[in-house]
């Protein structure tokens, strides 16, 4: 544990040395997803300095889409400290997020678009404005590209739709246009699968829950 600490600090503080640039930004939360590892200072810390980012729209797509994925893993094991006294909400932070990636959604491709949904899904962000208009933004995109959606992004689309319980028409059926491809449907695994049809069979349910 002492270990794992101390890399933590030492992430951070090369981070520092070198003003937190995006790519280091990625990397420490990266890093602390995989190892579902709680440090509240390095972690407040770095969300601080993303929603700054965010604020000024400096961060990348590949370092918004990698962040806001780790992050929601990290809430998602429970490691993720509380941010009431950090001088910003994490549902800001989630906004901004939002917000960056649908002005900047031509700079993100098919793979990075999954890593937002799938950290919206995980969020379970529901009834927000900004991310129901970027799921809008996402769904629309990713329609016209849908030969570049494998097996796993079909069913994280799938589910985070579902999740954030927003119906678009438009990528359900891009989705299950991709789906009648039978390489396609070999490859899901069977909670793919499970979320697959969680998500379609979400929109013709009255059950929201």
């Amino acid at each position: 544990m002492i270990a794992r600490y101390n890399m933590g600090d030492m992430a951070v503080a090369e981070a520092e040395r070198s003003f937190l640039d995006p790519e280091s930004i990625m990397f420490v939360l990266e890093s602390h997803a995989i190892l579902a590892f709680r440090n509240d200072r390095v972690l407040q810390k770095l969300e601080l300095v993303l929603y700054d980012m965010l604020q000024q729209s400096r961060v990348t797509a590949a370092c918004l889409s990698s962040s806001l994925l780790s992050l929601s893993r990290l809430f998602s094991a429970s490691v993720l400290p509380d941010v009431a006294d950090a001088g910003y909400s994490r549902q800001e932070l989630i906004d901004g997020a939002a917000r960056v990636c649908l002005e900047h959604i031509s700079f993100f491709n098919a793979a990075q678009l999954c890593e937002v949904l799938e950290a919206m899904a995980t969020f379970k962000v529901r009834g927000d404005r900004q991310v129901s208009a970027l799921l809008f933004g996402i769904g629309n995109s990713l329609a016209r590209q849908t030969t570049a959606l494998n097996a796993k992004d079909c069913a994280i689309v799938s589910k985070a739709f579902a999740a954030c319980r927003v119906h678009d028409e438009r990528v359900l059926s891009a989705l299950a246009s991709r789906l009648r491809d039978k390489d396609v449907r070999r490859s899901l695994t069977a909670q793919e699968l499970a979320n697959v049809l969680y998500g379609f069979a979400k929109f013709t349910s009255k059950d929201i829950d």
